[in-house]
């Protein structure tokens, strides 16, 4: 009796993996860790740092004003090519700020927040409106950032009046005042992305 069992669990066992489609070689991924960084929260309401928002600093502890980016590095094994990854960890979902791959246009984003602000002179309304219109149309398939939405925005920090780039990727668990939290980047912050990404594509 129990043999009867044992081969019939088997059996079953079996039959179930044969049902399961093959697993497509297409999308295989060998993944590595480039980095994680710490980077400002961010209040699209106020355009403030959180670290330079006199109400949330009152509110909640210092250490919780920065997120940590996680940055990875993909290659697929079927044609080798590669991407780059940025996510931060959240409690429903990650909160991911796009994929990047080798020589597309999502790429540019990085290298044309740089340029853009190689100048030390602040950036004026109307170039800001430009640069602006150009990322718009710089869309990741791999974020969390609302369809209608670009993912990636310029604005003035209004502390410290430099330009940062601002990710419209969000925690769709964060509702109210909570959802106009999120990161910006600092020129020094996209310099130190944009070199790991350079360098893992070079490998």
């Amino acid at each position: 009796m129990r043999n009867m069992v044992l081969t019939l669990v088997a059996s079953v066992l079996l039959s179930a993996c044969t049902t399961n489609p093959k697993l497509n070689a297409q999308n295989i991924m060998d993944c590595t860790g480039l980095g994680v960084i710490e980077i400002n929260g961010f209040d699209k309401s106020s355009n403030l740092f959180k670290k330079n928002d006199p109400y949330y600093i009152r509110r909640y502890e210092p250490h919780t004003a920065f997120e940590e980016v996680k940055i990875v590095g993909c290659t697929k094994v079927s044609s080798g090519e590669k991407l780059v990854r940025l996510y931060t960890s959240a409690y429903g979902e990650d909160i991911k700020y796009g994929s990047y791959y080798k020589n597309q246009n999502q790429q540019q984003i990085f290298p044309l927040f740089i340029s853009s602000t190689a100048s030390s002179s602040l950036m004026t309304q109307t170039n800001l409106q430009a640069l602006n219109q150009k990322l718009a149309y710089l869309k990741s398939e791999y974020s969390t950032v609302p369809k209608k939405q670009p993912d990636w925005y310029v604005q003035i920090e209004q502390s410290s009046k430099q330009p940062v780039l601002v990710s419209n990727a969000r925690d769709s668990a964060m509702r109210g005042l909570m959802a106009n939290r999120t990161m910006a980047l600092t020129r020094d912050d996209v310099l130190e992305i944009n070199t790991l990404m350079t360098d893992y594509w070079e490998r």
